[in-house]
């Protein structure tokens, strides 16, 4: 009885906090039509939040505004870097690799992962054209490599870890070639996020399907 309360409770606020980033969501397309109104001639679209924070504000919370943003984007790299280096050392070396491994072996491994990803952030950021297009690549793959497994865990209740790699590895597939085909457009109106979601779906179908057929 408590764990399906549990459940529906999960389930309740999933829910909730999907709506409440739906209305977030709707804030920069706002904001980059404010700046698009206010500033047409603007020559670097990147511009546009701090163009709009400085010039239009009082110089004092402008530069608060810009203060927030950088914080926002700190925090987001710290919490990457926390998640990666968790996911490698706890999710992968212990779990596959070395499940014998003590914790002096986890925190080196931890330690070594954070360093190898700020490392190659850095190198990221360096050489790519544009950081909010490198974010927003990074953020279609988590996309689609977690919506379809999360929402098939709590709704469908028919994942096992055959669906779930399958569906990784059929969305971020097909999201990273559609990415490379277009250089980030998207196809027939279609950007590569939607493409991996519909590439996530088919993998979790196919092996599903395949999972239940072979069951006696």
């Amino acid at each position: 009885m408590y764990g399906a309360r549990d459940d529906s409770a999960v389930r309740i606020g999933v829910g909730l906090n999907a709506a409440a980033l739906l209305v977030f969501a709707a804030v920069p397309p706002l904001l980059g039509m404010f700046a698009r109104a206010a500033f047409p001639n603007l020559p670097d679209h990147d511009l546009a939040l701090p163009t709009l924070l400085m010039e239009t504000l009082p110089p004092l919370v402008g530069a608060l505004g810009l203060a927030a943003l950088f914080s926002a984007e700190v925090s987001s790299s710290d919490t990457i870097l926390f998640m990666l280096s968790t996911s490698l050392s706890q999710d992968l070396y212990r779990r596959f690799i070395c499940p014998s491994a003590t914790d002096a072996d986890i925190l080196r491994v931890a330690r070594w992962a954070a360093v190898c990803g700020g490392a190659l952030g850095t190198g990221l950021a360096i050489v790519s054209e544009s950081i909010a297009g490198a974010l927003s690549f990074f953020y279609t793959l988590l996309t689609v490599s977690l919506f379809v497994p999360v929402i098939a865990e709590l709704y469908l209740r028919r994942l096992a870890s055959p669906e779930a790699l399958a569906s990784i590895v059929g969305g971020v597939t097909l999201a990273v070639v559609i990415q490379i085909a277009s250089a980030g457009r998207g196809l027939v109106g279609l950007t590569p996020a939607m493409f991996g979601l519909g590439g996530a779906v088919v993998g979790w179908t196919v092996v599903s399907a395949l999972r239940i057929r072979s069951e006696p």
